[in-house]
């Protein structure tokens, strides 16, 4: 069995030994790694291992031994890389985990094709990941009831077992994640479902309605999934039993009625051979006062582990801290509930109109960190499109990468990283790391930077507040006025003229580039509207009424680019919530454009909305989510 890899003639390659587990693998791969089938080359030998992989390239004979085809994919880009530039290596590598895996997000917005999403296993296949979840609330069918998933893009069962089976070919895992309890605010809006709400996301516990549609969905995805995992959500059922259960049952204990549900939902489960997961959240919430997430300060009943199947594991996700003391804490009461732990993390790209890599980095670094010691052994990176999936999935990449090198590379993850994304996607990591633009010189967690590493981490989604926010109003202006955004953002869009653009992601990095561009006009539009008016500077005005009218077309622009760019990557339902706000914002900028030449034209005496004093957002100097931004990242001017 033997490749050629294109641009490079003497790169043949002649497989011997184990092909059989990765030979199919290899043959999907040759697009995206530039190789085709030939009758002889330089000879790559594959046998099996114990653990992990060894690639050896020292000698005319290249040898690659390898326990899991995960292993063996990534040990493969290792291989070509080292063989196309002429390097000779021997590398051993061991998974730190037995299951690594990533959970896609294809519910909240965007509906990935499935054609897409097998591209995206091609990428995770040779970072050596060896487990897919499809996070789908609604977007399955479910022939019961066709309100289900109605006009959300949902996926049929065909189309999910052709996703299943493509995964299959690379040993990896697909397992369905569906919500059970909370999360189903599109299904229950429906009138046909009223009767099994409790609140407007939630469902009605005890409601033998309840769980009849229940299993209607877990026999939907049992005959699409090959999987016996099930991840049955159960997560953020905020007012649990205190709305319509509350009226028609009275107040009974929440952890109570949560807990009959979780074993009625058990129950089905295992009629259709699943083994369930669920997020472990629900219990921390209800034990504390102020309803936190997860606390160390959590009152949790003494009989828990009672109130819960010691046969469902626990899912504790976390992707807001950086401290590996909390970790531990919290690690160390999950494991009071006497269930399976796994662990959750994320690679943020649901905050921001682009990915977030500076808080992926400062959130997985301490926790995975703390699983290897805690001896957990599946993980997986959630990739959540929150909030109507502004960020194009494909920029989770370099995240991803992140998780594979402290699941591959203990000693140094952040070492090697932009070297094997590289080598594992194609793709520089510098183009890559330009879409942080809400990376505002945060340094990076250190264990030797201990006052660092004690700080919690915030949520820094400035660049959504700059581009959202209606110019003429200035919600924002207060706290951004001594800051150099501005600068910020031309400092990026240069840097991004100067790096090779991967040809496959041109079009999301297009519309990156245009994201700047409109950024670098907006971010202080509304404070130089303001000043200029303040001081009757018409001059200025002027000036500014020519740049909202290039703002505005920029706007457009940009609906323009992103638009083409959703379609290409996802079914066509739910842009329209993401079109609505950008068209919404760009109506703005063209009213602010309309109220300013008005004034100029002395058609209107005053405009009434820059005659406002600016206050700080919120009645706070330095909002929560902007403590670094405004008080550390970007010096006032002049400082």
């Amino acid at each position: 069995f033997c490749i050629t890899l294109k641009g490079y003639d003497t790169m043949k390659l002649k497989f011997t030994g184990d092909i059989s587990p990765v030979k199919e693998g290899i043959c999907l791969l040759k697009e995206e790694m530039e190789f085709d089938i030939c009758e002889n080359g330089r000879e790559i030998n594959l046998s099996r291992c114990e653990n992990g992989f060894c690639a050896d390239t020292e000698n005319e004979k290249i040898t690659l031994s390898y326990n899991t085809p995960a292993d063996f994919y990534r040990g493969f880009c290792i291989c070509c890389d080292a063989i196309k530039n002429k390097d000779k290596i021997r590398i051993t590598q061991n998974p730190a985990f037995d299951k690594c895996g990533i959970m896609l997000d294809v519910s909240r917005g965007a509906v990935m094709k499935v054609e897409k999403i097998k591209d995206y296993i091609n990428h995770i296949a040779r970072m050596g990941f060896n487990e897919l979840m499809l996070y789908t609330e609604d977007v399955y069918e479910v022939s019961e009831y066709p309100y289900f998933g109605y006009m959300r893009g949902r996926y049929t069962i065909d189309e999910l077992r052709e996703i299943v089976q493509y995964a299959k070919i690379f040993d990896i895992e697909t397992v369905p994640c569906i919500q059970t309890l909370g999360h189903l605010e599109a299904t229950l809006r429906w009138e046909d479902f009223s009767d099994i709400k409790d609140q407007p996301a939630v469902l009605m516990i005890g409601e033998e309605k309840t769980y009849r549609f229940i299993e209607a969905m877990i026999k939907s995805v049992r005959s699409a999934f090959e999987s016996n995992k099930i991840h049955i959500g159960m997560d953020e059922a905020h007012g649990v039993g205190l709305g319509n259960y509350l009226t028609k049952n009275g107040s009974k204990d929440r952890f109570g009625i949560l807990s009959e549900h979780l074993f009625k939902v058990l129950e089905i489960c295992k009629k259709y051979n699943f083994e369930p997961m669920m997020w472990s959240d629900m219990f921390f919430r209800l034990g504390t006062p102020d309803g936190r997430y997860y606390s160390a300060e959590a009152s949790l009943p003494d009989n828990l582990a009672e109130l819960v199947p010691d046969d469902i594991s626990q899912v504790y996700w976390d992707y807001y801290n950086n401290n590996e003391n909390f970790y531990n804490v919290m690690v160390s009461e999950h494991k009071k509930m006497q269930c399976p732990i796994i662990f959750a993390g994320g690679v943020w790209v649901w905050s921001s109109p682009s990915a977030n890599h500076k808080q992926t980095i400062l959130s997985t670094l301490p926790a995975l960190k703390v699983c290897k010691e805690q001896k957990i052994k599946h993980v997986f990176a959630t990739l959540w499109a929150d909030d109507g999936a502004e960020c194009d999935m494909h920029q989770a990449l370099y995240g991803l990468q992140l998780f594979s090198e402290c699941n591959y590379n203990s000693e140094s993850p952040l070492a090697d990283l932009d070297d094997m994304f590289k080598k594992c996607t194609g793709c520089d990591a510098v183009a890559f790391k330009l879409l942080d633009i809400d990376d505002f010189d945060v340094p990076v967690y250190n264990e030797d930077n201990p006052d660092f590493s004690q700080l919690e981490i915030r949520i820094i989604n400035t660049s959504k507040q700059a581009l959202y926010q209606n110019p003429l109003l200035g919600i924002f202006d207060k706290n951004f006025e001594k800051t150099e955004l501005k600068q910020h953002y031309t400092k990026i869009a240069k840097k991004l003229e100067t790096v090779d653009i991967p040809q496959k992601f041109c079009g999301m990095f297009e519309v990156h580039k245009q994201l700047l561009k409109v950024l670098e006009s907006k971010c202080d539009m509304g404070i130089r509207l303001k000043k200029a008016y303040d001081e009757k500077n018409k001059n200025q005005l002027e000036i500014l009424s020519t740049e909202l009218k290039e703002l505005e077309k920029s706007f457009r622009i940009l609906i323009k680019l992103r638009k083409q760019l959703w379609y290409e990557n996802n079914k066509p339902f739910g842009m329209e919530e993401l079109l609505s706000r950008l068209t919404t914002v760009t109506e703005m900028v063209a009213t602010a454009y309309e109220r300013v030449d008005q004034y100029l034209e002395g058609k209107i005496d005053c405009i009434e909305e820059l005659q406002q004093e600016r206050l700080w957002y919120n009645s706070m100097e330095i909002p929560h989510f902007m403590e670094y931004f405004s008080s550390r990242i970007l010096k006032p001017k002049g400082e």
